[in-house]
């Protein structure tokens, strides 16, 4: 990527970023319309025949957006880690410039965002989609099955960072992680009672099955997986199964059981 300029704090108010994403003619292809969905952490510019994603300046403690920098590292780190299961969705980053007071795609004066370029699937072969429509078989599930198996056995033997991940005190850096964040929604989405279960629960379920956590290890089921692996991330065409979407912000959250994934 050239040399560009970047700084902390954007110049551009993020209701002008969203204004030019949201135009057709900002874009170097000139789709009819653009449709916008958003997550808590992206925004995602349907231009079919492509999608557009932006990442938005967040800090949530398990990711750090809040950096062009960061943006940056992560739009690339998204797209080498999903080539490897959909090489051919894929497609770019593209940075986003301010020159002379006006948004462009591509290099300018002053980059400002990061875009991931990616093909857009067709909406009826999402596994989703199919399913609520009755066309999944063992056939396609086997399908799913090998092309899974394919990705794990290609990091045979799966390297000793990864492979650390599998241990009970790497475990609990994620699961008490998760315990402190919603802490704080006890009374509003959770009951004391219910969170207290599920904390005792998962120490209970750390006590008990030591062995079968080392048992894992032995036998090379942590890999670097997907991490995020669900029926809207799987995608059927007649021609290619694209499993998209990968977890690229903590890498924790990918080195993991298969069985997890």
């Amino acid at each position: 990527m050239q040399a560009m300029s970047m700084k902390k704090t954007s110049p551009v108010a993020p209701e002008k970023l969203l204004a030019f994403l949201l135009e057709p003619r900002s874009y170097p292809h000139r789709p009819h319309r653009v449709r916008l969905i958003q997550t808590h952490i992206s925004y995602l510019l349907i231009a079919a025949p492509y999608v557009y994603k932006v990442k938005k300046p967040v800090n949530l403690g398990f990711l750090n957006f809040s950096t062009l920098e960061n943006r940056r590292y992560f739009s690339e780190r998204e797209l080498l880690l999903n080539r490897r299961l959909c090489p051919s969705i894929y497609l770019e980053v593209v940075p986003i410039s301010l020159t002379a007071g006006h948004l462009v795609f591509g290099f300018g004066a002053e980059v400002i965002e990061f875009a991931i370029k990616m093909r857009k699937l067709q909406d009826r072969y999402f596994l989703l989609r199919l399913l609520e429509h009755n066309r999944i078989r063992t056939k396609e599930l086997d399908r799913i099955v090998s092309t899974l198996k394919a990705f794990y056995e290609k990091q045979t033997p799966p390297a000793e960072e990864v492979t650390e991940w599998g241990r009970i005190k790497r475990l609990k850096i994620s699961t008490d992680e998760n315990f402190r964040q919603t802490e704080a929604f006890i009374g509003c989405t959770i009951s004391r009672p219910a969170f207290q279960t599920i904390c005792s629960f998962t120490a209970g379920f750390y006590k008990r099955n030591v062995g079968l956590f080392n048992s894992r290890i032995r036998q090379k089921w942590i890999r670097d997986c997907h991490g995020d692996l669900h029926l809207e991330h799987i995608h059927m065409g007649p021609q290619a199964l694209s499993i998209y979407d990968c977890i690229e912000f903590n890498d924790r959250f990918r080195y993991i059981d298969v069985a997890s994934d």
